[in-house]
């Protein structure tokens, strides 16, 4: 029988793995990173964020990272997590991404993640795709999603405005079963300091919205621009952004918990 758990911890351990083994070329490319080619991904590199959220009216605090190896030189692999904690239901998870890439055109992969909001346990298994056009970038997402009490498809896209190579505006919007979402984020990386700002707000019809606001470090891509860093080192963070909301995160407890008497 199909086990979408199974197969996101595979992807995911996978990925650890590969990422494990390729640590110590990641810290030496952290010094220079290689010069510019078609390669999926330019160095092995890591990346931390942390930032303080509102989730439908809950205070979080959210710690994420991904670790991100080449495979040859045009396919790529990803490990995400992110943890969301403080007031209301705690939320994070881990997802794998495999992909082929070039940089100058487009990125083809395939995901598998897994989430728990509060009691609840969400798989999602599917492609995704990005295209490069100058300063913009677009992606699409998609394929199976797996709840506690619901099984259905899910959609994510994103469009992203590139105003400088270091200043990101994006605008995005989620679908799974009668849940509807959309948000918009920017991301800011100031050319006197090794992390970028990052902020992001939107809502759900099945929420009261959110709203992030944090700071990302990367480890391996430093002296790039964060254009380069989106489209030559690591891919989204989809454990982030779905916990968080903007991809369609189940905001509220399973509706087969029960009300208190």
């Amino acid at each position: 029988m199909f086990n979408p758990k199974t197969v996101v911890t595979s992807v995911a351990l996978a990925a650890l793995i590969m990422s494990v083994a390729t640590a110590a070329q990641a810290a030496e490319s952290a010094q220079a990173p290689a010069a510019y080619s078609n390669a999926a991904v330019a160095n092995p590199n890591f990346d931390l964020s942390t930032g303080a959220a509102i989730i439908d009216h809950d205070a979080k605090a959210i710690i994420s990272g991904t670790a991100t190896v080449p495979i040859g030189n045009s396919f790529g692999a990803q490990l995400d997590g992110s943890e969301a904690l403080g007031e209301g239901l705690n939320r994070g998870g881990l997802a794998g991404h495999i992909f082929y890439r070039d940089p100058s055109k487009y990125l083809l992969g395939a995901t598998a993640m897994w989430s728990r909001v509060g009691s609840d346990d969400i798989t999602r298994v599917g492609p995704e795709a990005e295209g490069y056009w100058g300063d913009f970038t677009a992606r699409l997402a998609g394929g199976w999603q797996s709840d506690d009490d619901d099984d259905t498809g899910y959609i994510n896209t994103r469009l992203s405005y590139y105003v400088t190579d270091n200043i990101v505006v994006a605008a995005g919007a989620g679908a799974f079963s009668n849940n509807r979402s959309a948000g918009l984020d920017a991301e800011w990386q100031p050319d006197a300091v090794p992390f970028s700002v990052f902020a992001a707000a939107g809502d759900t019809n099945e929420s009261d919205g959110y709203g992030i606001l944090g700071v990302r470090l990367p480890l391996g891509s430093q002296g790039v621009t964060l254009k380069d860093r989106q489209r030559r080192y690591d891919p989204p963070n989809i454990v982030e952004s779905f916990t968080t909301g903007e991809s369609g995160s189940i905001q509220k407890q399973s509706k087969s918990v029960p009300p208190p008497i």
